[in-house]
């Protein structure tokens, strides 16, 4: 019996022009994919920083209509909606007008939150911090 034997040299192929487009095609689109993932991302976490703010707006207006104006059980209330949300309690602002009123009186509460962007996109686009505000209005219930 004979023996056969096979050359498994592999042919060297003249090096094309294109040689290497596609690797720099993949590394263009991939970091303009992530561009748009941590803008996507940031955007969706503003807009829950936003609900969240909001929500805490809400509780607090609602206690405070209650209450008859700006009590410590109001703080508490908007800061723990704060915290359940997962906001920095150190950069909001609160604003109610009036601190006291008796029954019948519209209460203010206006939030204020400082939203710091994580991606470079929207920090170019809005600066370093965007400011987010929810303001509701109530009446008072509160009978002296």
């Amino acid at each position: 019996m004979k023996g056969y034997s096979i050359s498994l040299q592999r042919s060297r192929m003249p090096a094309r022009p294109d040689q290497g487009t596609a690797v720099v095609e993949f590394v263009i689109v991939l970091s303009l994919l992530v561009f748009l993932l941590f803008s996507v991302v940031d955007m969706a976490m503003l807009m829950h920083s936003q609900l969240v703010l909001a929500h805490a707006a809400r509780e607090g207006a609602r206690r405070a209509a209650i209450d008859g104006g700006l009590t410590a059980k109001v703080r508490e209330r908007i800061f723990t909606q704060l915290e359940l949300g997962g906001l920095d309690v150190d950069r909001v602002e609160m604003y109610m007008s009036p601190y006291s009123a008796p029954y019948g009186w519209s209460i203010r509460l206006r939030l204020t939150y400082r939203y710091r962007p994580i991606s470079l996109p929207i920090s170019a686009v809005w600066g370093s911090t965007i400011p987010i505000t929810a303001e509701f209005i109530t009446r008072s219930e509160r009978i002296d």
